[in-house]
């Protein structure tokens, strides 16, 4: 059951960078909120990037399909 924790994981981090992307968006004009919005996108993103690399392959295949 650890790997539901892992799944929880990857939902959080889609809402977290579906959120930075909103504000993004919102923050057209002040460029230091925008580049700091950026970087968190960045470390978002770096950081499911290295959950999926090292610790998606210990899911049960029928949920690695789900997470595609």
């Amino acid at each position: 059951m650890v790997y539901n924790y892992l799944l929880d994981l990857y939902q959080e981090l889609d809402k977290r960078k579906e959120n930075i992307e909103m504000i993004i968006a919102e923050a057209a004009d002040d460029m230091d909120k925008r580049k700091y919005q950026k970087g968190r996108l960045r470390a978002v993103e770096d950081f499911k990037k290295f959950l999926t690399t090292n610790y998606h392959a210990k899911l049960p295949r029928r949920m690695q399909k789900h997470q595609k």
